[in-house]
């Protein structure tokens, strides 16, 4: 006999065994089976009966309940889902490409070691079979692995190698969809830690020290893989305005006058090699006898012919005069000037350590104004007044002055005519 839920699917009938059941037609749930036994004398021993499920209905797919995501650089993603109750879960990886691992009992939960599989998509397929052996419909969850770091970022642009801006920016380009952080650093100092940036990092110096700033970013990829790092060195100059000079510095050597302390010792008679000073001149009555020279240069002295420049004869009327009206003629035949007392220093030497130590300014002005504008205009300047000075100098060297040279004073000057001897100076020194 066969009963479901206390209905009688089939009544008591002989049967042999086996015994079989068409429930094609009846519904799923519990049945029993009943068999018993009759003797020849009619006898019927107790039933004995078996208990028998029909479940035709395959169980739902698995629902997964965590996953690793639908992108990540993680080398073992984890999965969990759950079944039927009671139905028996099973997983298979696929990549891909199609292919796949076995299918594998698994419960609740599942991971997989892809370290040694290339970067693509992996799908975890996930089914369940209940008790009564029926198989349902499979689950999956797709996970594309990540695992490579993208390029370090293209800087496009920057403040150059080095300048005295200190509110400086970079723009950059990397992988499309990848987020950027930047840092700036002066030397092991981090001015600024790895931040988010975008397109163009800008930075404001206005409170920093000059000096080499690195500038680096980088590039995170969808994934999460951090990439390498671009760099691009700014070296801060400093600023053009000149610092005040502490009260205890003492000034470069030809700044500013010296006295008298400051000069070296002269001596009357001068060193071998050094600039002669010329004669006074001697007066016009004071010439010398016939016979004898007028100029007892040097060479005079040793019988070589002494020059006779032009503009020498032209002088000699003025140099009379001065000296016949009273005006006292320097060593140097300057009129007005007096000999110079015993020890002073020469005007020469002076103007020559007063240029030196103005040269010596206007190079160390020259270094800090390389990039101003009106800086040729300046330097024009300074060459002019360089060559004034000297020209001033060559004209009071003892060794460029006009050597005195004595005339008649009834000598005309008049246009250069044929030489001739006169009676009044036999010597032809002076003629």
């Amino acid at each position: 006999m066969l009963e479901r839920a206390g209905s009688v699917v089939a009544d008591w009938t002989p049967c042999t065994s086996p015994q079989g059941f068409d429930l094609s037609a009846e519904p799923d749930g519990n049945y029993t089976f009943r068999v018993r036994s009759r003797d020849e004398a009619d006898n019927v021993g107790a039933p004995v009966s078996y208990e028998y499920e029909l479940d035709r209905v395959a169980p739902g797919a698995p629902e997964f309940t965590d996953s690793p995501g639908a992108l990540g650089n993680d080398t073992t993603p984890r999965w969990a889902f759950t079944a039927e109750a009671g139905a028996l879960e099973e997983c298979r990886l696929v990549s891909g490409a199609g292919t796949g691992r076995p299918w594998e009992p698994c419960a609740d939960e599942r991971s997989h070691d892809l370290g040694l599989e290339r970067d693509g998509t992996y799908s975890l397929v996930v089914r369940a079979t209940d008790r009564a052996g029926n198989t349902g419909p499979l689950a999956s969850s797709h996970y594309r692995l990540d695992a490579t770091a993208p390029d370090a970022p293209a800087i496009t642009d920057d403040p150059g190698a080095r300048g005295r801006d200190r509110r400086v920016s970079w723009a950059f380009t990397g992988e499309p969809a990848a987020t950027f952080q930047c840092r700036l650093a002066r030397g092991s100092t981090i001015l600024d830690g790895w931040t988010s940036c975008a397109g163009r990092a800008r930075f404001d110096l206005a409170d920093t020290e000059p000096g080499e700033h690195t500038f680096r970013v980088r590039s995170r990829d969808e994934a999460g893989n951090l990439g390498p790092a671009a760099r691009s060195d700014y070296e801060l100059l400093a600023s053009r305005e000149r610092p005040d000079p502490a009260p205890d510095d003492e000034p470069p050597p030809g700044d500013g006058p010296r006295g008298n302390g400051d000069q070296p010792p002269t001596s009357p008679n001068p060193t071998p090699g050094a600039p002669l000073t010329p004669a006074p001149a001697a007066p016009v009555g004071d010439a010398p006898a016939s016979g004898a020279s007028a100029d007892p240069s040097p060479s005079a002295e040793n019988g070589s012919e002494p020059p006779k420049p032009r503009r020498n004869r032209q002088r000699e009327p003025d140099r009379e005069r001065d000296a016949a009206g009273g005006i006292p003629l320097d060593d140097g035949g300057t009129p007005g000037a007096g000999p110079a007392p015993e020890g002073a220093p020469d005007d020469g030497e002076g103007l020559g350590q007063g240029l030196v130590g103005a040269l010596g300014d206007a190079a160390r002005w020259v270094g800090r104004n390389l990039d101003k504008t009106g800086f040729p205009l300046l330097l024009v300047l300074l060459v002019a007044g360089y060559m004034a000075v000297q020209n001033r100098l060559d004209r009071r060297d003892p060794k460029l002055a006009l050597a005195p040279v004595h005339a008649d004073k009834d000598l005309e000057f008049l246009p250069p005519t044929p030489w001739r001897r006169c009676s009044r100076f036999p010597d032809p020194v002076n003629t």
